[in-house]
C-alpha cells in the first residue's frame, strides 16, 4: 500500500493572514502613540495655561514685549523667567503698572518755545530755595531715585493735587513751567534724541525738589497740608526752636599756645553750631565775657586766649530762633 506524502510547503494563506494582522498591529500602535501624544500636550497645555502678551504704551523705539503665562500651575524655571523680564521692564521704563499713571504727551515745540522754556527753567533753577528755620518737617525726596514712569507719576499726582490747591497759592517753581518742562522731555524723547531727553528729566527732578522746599515752607508746620500737595514728610523732625543749653566734661591743651580744646557731653537737638566765651580775672575780679570760637561739633578749640591767667571757659549751643542759655563755666589757664 502507498504511503501518502506529507507537504512541507507552507500554507500562503497563512501566511498573508499573519502579515496583515502584523500590519494591523503596527497600525494601531502608531494610532495609540498618537494619542497618547496628544493628551500629554492637551495636559502639559492644561498645566501651563493660556499665553497673554502685554504690550507697553511707550514709544515705538523703546516697547517692550513679553509673556505672562498665567494659569493655575507653572514650572519654576517659567515663573522665574517671567518675573525677571517683568522687573526689566519696569526699571527700563516701560511698563508702567499705575493705570493712573503719567501719560506721554504728543505736544510739540518750537525752537522758539523750547528755548523760552528752557530759559525759564534755568532762572528758576537759580533761584535760592532755603528751608526756612522755623520748619519742623521737610520732605522726603527719595522721589529722585525712582524710575522714569514711576516718577513722572509721582511728579503728575504732585501737580495735580497742587493745583487749586489754597495752601498753596504761589507755588515756586511755577507748575506751568514744571508741566511745560514733562512735555518737551516726553516729545524730545519720542524724537529719540535720548541725551537731551535725560538732561530735562534731571532738570525735573531739580525743579519737583525746589517744589518740595516751597511745600515745606508753606504748610505751616501741618503735616495734613503738607501731604495735601501729594508728598510725605521725613519721619525726623527738623530743628528745634531753641537747643538745650550744652555741658562742658573737658578741656585739654593743643601743640599750639593760646589754645584750648574744649569737650562738650553731647550733641544739643536742633543745634545748629556751636559757640565760646571766655573771661579773665582781673585784680581778684572777672571781667566781661569776650567771644571765642566756633564750631560745627562738640569740639570748640578756643584760639588767643591770654596766657598764664585764671580764666573761664563757656559754651551755647547755635539754634534756629534763639540759642541756647551757656554751659556750666570751665576754669582754665592758657599756656
Amino acid at each position: 500500500m502507498a504511503k501518502a506524502k506529507i507537504s512541507t510547503k507552507k500554507n500562503p494563506k497563512i501566511k498573508n493572514s499573519n502579515k496583515v494582522a502584523k500590519q494591523n498591529r503596527s497600525i494601531i500602535r502608531v494610532k495609540e502613540k498618537k494619542a497618547t501624544a496628544l493628551k500629554k500636550k492637551a495636559a502639559e497645555k492644561a498645566r501651563k495655561g493660556t499665553s497673554k502678551r502685554i504690550k507697553s504704551d511707550g514709544n515705538p523705539a523703546e516697547i517692550v514685549i513679553t509673556t505672562i503665562v498665567a494659569g493655575k500651575k507653572r514650572g519654576a524655571i517659567r515663573m522665574f523667567y517671567n518675573s525677571v523680564m517683568i522687573c526689566l521692564a519696569v526699571v527700563k521704563g516701560r511698563i508702567e503698572e499705575d493705570n493712573d499713571g503719567y501719560i506721554e504727551t504728543g505736544r510739540k515745540f518750537t525752537n522758539k518755545q523750547k528755548d523760552e522754556l528752557l530759559k525759564k527753567v534755568k532762572e528758576q533753577l537759580a533761584m535760592t530755595y532755603t528751608i526756612t528755620s522755623t520748619n519742623i518737617y521737610v520732605v522726603n525726596i527719595s522721589f529722585l531715585q525712582l524710575s522714569r514712569p514711576k516718577f513722572l507719576t509721582y511728579i503728575t499726582n504732585v501737580v495735580n493735587k497742587m493745583t487749586a490747591n489754597t495752601h498753596y497759592g504761589t507755588p515756586s517753581p511755577t507748575l506751568v513751567t514744571i508741566t511745560d518742562m514733562m512735555a518737551l522731555e516726553s516729545t524730545t524723547r519720542s524724537d529719540k534724541d535720548y541725551v537731551n531727553a535725560d538732561i530735562y528729566l534731571a532738570d525735573l527732578k531739580n525743579l519737583l525738589r525746589a517744589e518740595c522746599i516751597y511745600i515745606a515752607n508753606t504748610c505751616l508746620n501741618d503735616v495734613v497740608i503738607l501731604r495735601s500737595a501729594g508728598v510725605r514728610e521725613n519721619h525726623k523732625k527738623g530743628a528745634t526752636v531753641q537747643p538745650s543749653a550744652p555741658t562742658i566734661i573737658d578741656c585739654k591743651d593743643t601743640n599750639r599756645t593760646t589754645y584750648a580744646k574744649v569737650f562738650m557731653k553731647k550733641a544739643m537737638e536742633g543745634a545748629q553750631g556751636y559757640r565760646g566765651q571766655y573771661r579773665v580775672m582781673i585784680e581778684g575780679a572777672w571781667g566781661p565775657w569776650i567771644s571765642c570760637g566756633n564750631s560745627q561739633g562738640i569740639r570748640l578749640t578756643f584760639k588767643g586766649l591770654p596766657v598764664s591767667v585764671a580764666l573761664e571757659l563757656q559754651v551755647c549751643a547755635i539754634g534756629t530762633i534763639s540759642d541756647s542759655n551757656w554751659s556750666n563755666s570751665w576754669p582754665w589757664t592758657a599756656r
